[in-house]
């Protein structure tokens, strides 16, 4: 899956293997192994390959097909998970309620917002 991966991403960069081996600090052949499946990157190259192309070490191994990595929560996000693991059935299906009301409302002012944007024929 690491072979596909790499050359998936490379291509879809427009970087040559000669770029890639660059920035790995390995010739352009031994990079080509790693894509031809014939040797595996070690963690370090893995790292930095998963830095370069802006993906998940687990996204290179084949472990998700979700390619970014998790983004971290903020304090206010961790406190909210919290609360919601926290409550029970029907506290968490009232935080649920509210989250789609809230969503609603953000969706049609918006629409109203583009609307009054649209200049008059």
């Amino acid at each position: 899956m690491v072979a596909k991966r790499l050359k998936q991403l490379r291509l879809a960069s427009s970087a040559s293997q000669a770029d890639i081996a660059h920035i790995l600090n390995i010739s352009r052949v031994a990079y080509s192994f790693y894509e031809n499946g014939k040797r595996q990157p070690n963690l370090e190259s893995l790292s930095l390959l998963a830095d370069h192309y802006h993906v998940s070490v687990d996204y290179l191994m084949g472990r998700t097909d979700i390619s970014s990595p998790a983004q971290e929560l903020s304090a206010q996000e961790n406190h909210l998970l919290a609360y919601f693991r926290a409550s029970d059935n029907r506290g968490r299906e009232a935080i649920l309620a509210l989250s789609n009301y809230e969503a609603k409302i953000s969706s049609l002012i918006k629409t109203k917002t583009a609307v009054k944007k649209t200049p008059p024929k």
